[in-house]
């Protein structure tokens, strides 16, 4: 929880870069004393990937970005199926399993930079691409990976060439093209524990000297990581019903036992997908690719669970349940279900005019579906229910691009781009049994277009400028957005409870339909003005090749997210709007690198250090308004409802936000335990900085041997940053939820160092039969998983004053050892064991695989969260998995 002061932040960073230095000049200076024997040797040379991060094709060590890129075989034998496991692979990436937060998405998070809004106005801060076509939607990032020729992960801001929001980097999923030499394909099929089974199929079918399709299939299915406990409310007393078990039957019939861990549980996969493509050679010089795509997940995200050393178990579970927690222990009161389905359509129309520019034409055109009812109380606290019936969405992107293609010392390309989208939702949360909250969102539209170049210019063999410029505008409306809210034991929508469900469960069991068309209920517009602006992003630098092997960079480069359209919160007890504006993402990143290949090739490198200057870096969070109420029309009273809807209550509190711009000074916290503050959903503007440096290397171990790894650092502290913790708002005594600056605090999901280190030996028979055994070691120091930091847990002395109690009743002791640790959210430091063995056949038609992932069952939380119920919860990573796979080629 320290700020970082600016001459500590300038020391770190020139340390890294004199270290950096001081390194690639002692490298240089060897391999160019050893260059004429290095020469003469015939070692095995590294294969490079042909990437195009920068429009143009080019080996990963040539570009002076920080890019990765994995092949489908890496892919496979690290049993990488979509993004949400590629972090072990990718220096600086980390993901983050959100879809507990029932949204059904998953948080890139590059160089300490991730995206914290999962709602329909966010958008991630690493442009998410297929076949080079960009997708807003973060739930899209989770589609699988099938018949992938590669990855390309490019690190810090890509706006100038990767479009709209990519301050934090760029993932390019780059499928495999039809082919016209022959009929070949495969099919393989996979096993493991957790019962799972998936399947995959390849068809490439050349027509024609001119025509080729293509068409692949996947599933996959495993039973959940969980152990599923039906959530029997030790509060049924206090309640109106049980809401849970054998009381509530309709639950089961809408929504399956709770306790069924199958495919489509919490926890578990139930996912397919297909593509169809064709490859049609018009001419010589014109080429037209087009894809159609489908992909399903039907499977309700992990579930939160509880650590009873972090959250208060004793205070609402039984001494059976606290038993019986764990960290893969679920409690639930519904199963929950999923349909989220992406209909993805792609066409690329290639030309070429030789000597002079090629012409790239891209459509791209992505409809998203998805409904999800999910239990999100992790069996402690109020019951929490969130809906999404249903969320639309469907965007289109065109890309018109020129670039050079002839000899010289100038290279180009130069395009304009427009992206449209276009979304109908309406979410839900149940707070059963004080009530429900609905929103409905159907006319959300965001438009962009842009204008953008980038060139190369070689002063000579040495020394190179590289350069780039955009210019965006971006467009954002929202009409007919409102927001429905009632309490069932106070204020109440009149009718509505007693008409459809007098236990207060209108929202699940009647479904939407009806609470959105009583007039009675409290409804409010939130709507606000569009937005419309434009801005600039460039990239500048310098590339200089130290010898025909080795090279040196230095760029600086800036990126921007889109603002968002002003949010009016309202402060349902003085019954008027707070006005929240949401400025433009921008981040500025100076960087120093260099590539290159030593020792003829055994040793392939790239090293970076960077620094990143993130304003108004937009952050989402639950803020707490507090229930003092406002004078919003200046006539000296507090206009405050009271709970039975009374009118005014003097408080002299004028002001507070009415016909004001937004301050965090207007946000107040009434000292009131009987009632729960106003806690809303809100996106801020804060500050940050990213220090770090990575060096990613490969090499050759004797003939047969294979060496690989990234060390990264990386050290990242807000500037500033309003924060407010919904956790214990109702008692004074806690000091977590007053709203306060957390500057000095990390980001989450920023370890301040990771390594990777993989070794694969291959093995040649004399029958052309090969065994390739692969180990990898992933380590990651400690990490916060909110923004709080609460490193060291709650002092139990502050949680006795509030006189806890516990399922029984029972005033909770002072120094009960099951507080110590309440509440901390660090992930402490792990390591992760990951092995495969392959053996391909001689003639090499056939693979079996048997793979190990998390083999020492290391347990890791990837996300935590404080509800506004007031639950603390808990996500983990994957638990060991083991498994075989067979895969058959034909040709």
């Amino acid at each position: 929880m320290r700020p970082i002061p600016g001459d500590t932040a300038a020391r770190h960073f020139l340390t890294s870069l004199a270290l950096l230095s001081a390194s690639i000049l002692s490298a240089v200076a060897f391999v160019n004393a050893q260059e004429q024997d290095d020469k003469a040797r015939t070692g095995l040379t590294l294969e490079e990937i042909i990437v195009t991060a920068t429009r143009r094709e080019a080996e990963p060590l040539d570009v002076p970005i920080a890019i990765t890129a994995l092949s489908d075989d890496a892919l496979a034998r690290f049993n990488v199926s979509d993004v949400s496991n590629l972090q072990q692979l990718v220096p600086g990436l980390q993901i983050r399993d959100n879809g507990v937060d029932g949204q059904g998405s998953i948080d890139i998070n590059v160089r300490g930079i991730g995206n914290s809004n999962f709602i329909e106005t966010g958008e991630s801060n690493t442009s998410f691409n297929l076949d080079g076509v960009y997708t807003s939607r973060p739930q899209a990032a989770l589609q699988l990976f099938n018949d992938v020729l590669r990855v390309e992960v490019a690190r810090g801001p890509q706006g100038t060439l990767s479009g709209r929001n990519a301050t934090a980097g760029a993932i390019n999923v780059i499928n495999r093209k039809p082919g016209f030499a022959k009929i070949d394909g495969y099919v393989e099929v996979r096993g493991g524990n957790y019962n799972t089974m998936g399947v995959k199929g390849l068809l490439n079918l050349p027509i024609s000297d001119t025509l080729a399709l293509r068409f692949n299939y996947a599933d996959y299915r495993r039973d959940s990581f969980y152990r599923l406990i039906r959530d029997r409310d030790s509060r049924a007393a206090e309640l109106p019903t049980d809401f849970s078990g054998a009381n509530i039957p309709e639950f089961e019939t809408a929504f399956g036992d709770p306790t069924d861990d199958g495919p489509g549980s919490p926890g578990s996969a139930d996912l397919r997908a297909y593509r169809i493509s064709a490859l049609w050679k018009l001419a010589d010089n014109l080429n037209w690719q087009l894809a159609y795509e489908n992909y399903s997940n039907d499977a309700v995200g992990k579930p939160f669970t509880l650590d009873c050393n972090r959250a208060d178990c004793e205070a609402a579970l039984t001494a059976e349940q606290i038993g019986q927690a764990a960290p893969f222990t679920a409690f639930l009161s519904l199963r929950g279900q999923q349909e989220q389905g992406i209909e993805n359509l792609r066409s690329v129309i290639e030309y070429s005019i030789d000597s002079l520019f090629d012409i790239k034409y891209v459509y791209g055109r992505s409809d998203f579906e998805h409904t999800l009812v999910q239990d999100l109380d992790a069996g402690i606290g109020i019951e929490l229910v969130f809906a999404d019936r249903p969320w639309l969405n469907d965007s289109q992107v065109h890309d018109l691009q020129f670039a050079s293609n002839g000899s010289g010392s100038l290279s180009w390309v130069a395009g304009f781009f427009y992206f449209q989208e276009s979304t109908d939702r309406t979410l839900g949360v149940s707070f059963f049994p004080f009530g429900w909250q609905a929103s409905p969102n159907p006319n959300y539209e965001v438009k962009t277009q842009a204008a953008y170049s980038d060139f190369t210019y070689a002063f000579s063999e040495s020394l190179e400028l590289f350069a780039g410029l955009r210019y965006s505008e971006d467009e954002k409306s929202n009409f007919g957005a409102a927001r429905f809210a009632f309490a069932a034991n106070s204020f109440a929508c009149p009718g509505a409870l007693a008409a459809a469900d007098p236990k207060g469960r209108v929202f699940l069991n009647a479904g939407l339909d009806l609470i959105l068309s009583t007039p009675q209920c409290f409804a409010t517009s939130t709507e606000s003005e569009p937005t419309d602006e434009s801005f600039i992003d460039f990239r500048l630098g310098l590339r200089y090749n130290l010898n025909q092997d080795v090279n040196l960079y230095a760029s600086v480069s800036s990126g921007h997210k889109a603002a968002l359209q002003t949010q009016h919160i309202l402060n349902t007890r003085a019954g008027g709007f707070l006005d929240i504006p949401v400025a433009t993402e921008q981040v500025i990143n100076w960087e120093i690198g260099s590539k290159g290949r030593l020792f003829g090739g055994r040793i392939n490198y790239a090293a970076a250090v960077f620094f990143a200057d993130f304003a108004n870096k937009q952050e989402a969070l639950f803020l707490n308004f507090g229930d003092i109420g406002c004078d919003l029309n200046g006539n000296g009273l507090n206009d405050a409802l009271s709970r039975n809807g009374a009118t005014n209550i003097q408080e002299n509190a004028f002001g507070c936000g009415a016909g004001e711009p937004f301050s965090f000074d207007t946000i107040t916290d009434l000292n009131d335990t009987e009632f729960p503050d106003q806690i809303d959903f809100s996106i801020t503007n804060a500050g940050l900085e990213v220090y770090g440096f990575e060096l990613e290397a490969s090499a050759t171990i004797g003939e047969n041997g294979f060496l690989s790894g990234f060390l990264t650092w990386t050290d990242a502290a807000y500037t500033s940053f309003n924060y407010s913790h919904v956790l214990g708002c109702p008692n004074p005594a806690l000091e977590f939820c007053n709203l306060r600056n957390i500057a000095g605090n990390k980001p989450r999901s920023t370890p301040e160092f990771t390594l990777n280190l993989t070794y694969t030996h291959t093995f040649n028979f004399a029958s052309g039969a090969k065994l390739a055994p692969t180990v990898n070691l992933y380590y990651r120091s400690s990490y916060f998983l909110t923004p709080e930091n609460i490193g060291a847990g709650v002092d139990p002395s502050v949680l006795d004053q509030q006189l806890l109690l516990d399922a029984a009743g029972n005033a909770l002791g002072p120094g009960n050892p099951s507080e110590t640790e309440l509440f901390v959210d660090r992930q402490e430091s792990s390591v992760k064991f990951n092995v495969n063995i392959t053996y391909t056949a001689p003639r090499g038609n056939y693979d079996i695989q048997l793979f190990g992932a998390n083999i020492f069952d290391e347990e890791v939380r990837s996300h935590a969260r404080i509800d506004t119920a007031q639950t603390p919860g808990f996500v983990y990573e994957d638990p060991a998995q083991f498994g075989a796979s067979f895969r058959y080629r034909f040709n």
